[in-house]
């Protein structure tokens, strides 16, 4: 799909999040929340919520004030336990200042050998600690449809029995099987039901062989939003199964120092969401990692935030998302490294400031075993985007999936680190395009096919003090196909461009590679 359509596509996508189901306005200190930091309101809190869900939905009002929430509840996981959990059509503004604070008694410790413990303050998604939309004991079974097409609105089911299950305006999940951890799935809402033909709202992004389908309106949570609050705990934030969600002008700060705690913030199979304009980090510890989201996520906008971290994993089936204008800084821990790993169809990357440095790549257009990647990644756009770093012996950005653009990019790169490296045993194709590379002593590209030749590198500025400042390395017989090298202008390197055109007979080199000032 050009990325052209893509993007009319996203802004024709209905995010249902940004639509209010209800005028009901509820402030919570007429339930009995205080907001002075010393008071549990946890309970007082808990009631506002309770009376919005009996009422269909509407605004829960948090005024200036520090919330403390020094109770918690338990989940239908053992370990897993919440201060605060959402309803479908909650939308939660706070004003200046209004602050949810996990309390010492907010946190349980979990039982005696626990592996973990996840205390979150606001969890949105009625079964937020398990994957209920794939399981079919909570879904009410999977139903066989005939084979799908990537960007059909229509799909199939294999007997006409089964159209009763489902009915316009429902919320369904396809699957490309019905067992496994993390399925490739596709999920949306029907916009007709006419006997064995289910007519999609929108269309989907991959096409599966014998795909499965299940209803799951009865379990998912819809049309949430958060605005305008700071929320601190040990896992701030956590949602799944949920269709429409924003997150705007909030702080989602996780706190450290609770062993077994888990702490970052999670954000599973969640379809027409946004984070916009949100501070993301952490206190009283070092940055750990964060999902945001994960698990087949779909049609989303994570816009002009600020992410702290020591990794940012993004994707598995993920689709149609535009991730623009933030800024990441990454810094390593014992346990993660300093990387944002994109991953799914259909990703715009672009006008994002992205700084740190670890033993991996700091920035991946997916990652994955090379199945995920050839058939479930790809026509990721990487441009405009201003990318520091320092990943001695490793490479600042690495490019498996097919068809990655990256393009229009600032890399500034320290000691001897690879710049970009192109590198997957299927033909990729990928296109490195008027970047300025600025290298100290590794090479600032390196193309690694070792069977066919597809990948252009057009009109990048290359600067450095390395060896090499393109190169394409050698394979173990002549590769098929070509690359196209041309109009490059590198300097300072002891050599433009290492090839052995015999290897590569179908690469195009023009003004060989540019230029070279030793």
């Amino acid at each position: 799909m050009p990325a052209k359509r893509l993007w009319v596509f996203i802004a024709a996508a209905a995010f249902v999040g940004c639509h209010r189901s209800a005028e009901t306005t509820i402030d919570v200190r007429r339930y009995g929340a205080k907001g002075d930091g010393r008071t549990d309101d946890a309970p007082a809190i808990r009631r506002a919520i309770g009376e919005l869900k009996q009422r269909g939905g509407g605004v829960l009002h948090l005024p200036a004030g520090t919330y403390l929430l020094d109770s918690y509840e338990p989940t239908s996981h053992p370990w897993f336990y919440y201060n605060l959990l959402i309803s479908s059509h909650t939308h939660i503004q706070g004003e200046p200042g209004a602050r949810l604070l996990q309390g010492p008694h907010g946190r349980a410790p979990g039982p005696a050998g626990a592996e973990q413990v996840r205390n979150t303050v606001l969890a949105i998604g009625e079964d937020y600690t398990s994957t209920p939309f794939q399981d079919p004991s909570k879904n009410g079974g999977f139903f066989g449809l005939q084979p799908t097409v990537a960007g059909g609105m229509t799909v199939t089911l294999a007997r006409l029995e089964d159209s009763a299950r489902f009915a316009p305006g429902g919320y369904v999940a396809i699957y490309a099987a019905t067992t496994g951890d993390v399925i490739p799935t596709e999920t949306g809402r029907l916009a007709a039901v006419e006997g064995v033909k289910l007519t999609l709202v929108e269309p989907l992004a991959r096409g599966f062989d014998s795909p499965s389908i299940a209803n799951v309106s009865h379990l998912a949570t819809v049309d949430v939003s958060l605005r305008g609050i700071v929320i601190e705990g040990t896992e701030p934030f956590a949602a799944s199964d949920t269709f429409g969600l924003v997150v705007e002008d909030c702080q989602l700060l996780s706190v450290g120092g609770y062993p077994p705690n888990t702490w970052g913030i999670f954000v599973n199979t969640i379809h027409d969401f946004a984070f916009r304009r949100n501070v993301i980090g952490f206190v009283n510890g070092p940055p750990q990692a964060i999902e945001l989201p994960q698990r087949n996520s779909q049609w989303g906008e994570i816009t002009g935030n600020t992410i702290t971290a020591s990794s940012v994993v993004f994707g598995e089936y993920a689709a149609r998302w535009r991730v623009n204008g933030n800024h990441f800084d990454l810094t390593p821990n014992a346990k993660d490294h300093a990387m944002v790993a994109l991953g799914g169809l259909y990703i715009e990357f672009a006008g994002n400031d992205v700084d740190g440095s670890g033993p991996m790549p700091l920035l991946a257009d997916v990652l994955g075993a090379d199945e995920y990647a050839a058939t479930y990644a790809g026509r990721i756009v990487i441009r405009g985007n201003t990318i520091a770093c320092s990943t001695p012996g490793s490479s600042c950005v690495i490019l498996k999936a097919p068809a990655t653009v990256f393009s229009d990019n600032v890399l500034r790169a320290t000691g001897d680190s690879v710049g970009v490296k192109v590198e997957a045993p299927f033909t990729q194709g990928a296109a490195i395009q008027r970047n300025s590379l600025q290298m100290e002593t590794g090479t600032a590209i390196i193309l690694n096919a070792p069977a066919v030749d597809a990948s252009s590198v057009i009109a990048n500025t290359i600067v450095g003090r390395g060896a090499v400042g393109v190169l394409v390395t050698t394979p173990a017989k002549p590769n098929a196909g070509g690359h196209v090298i041309s109009g490059n202008r590198v300097n300072g390197f002891t050599a433009a461009l290492s090839m052995d055109r015999a290897l590569h007979p179908g690469t195009i080199v023009a003004t060989a590679a540019g230029t070279c000032v030793p």
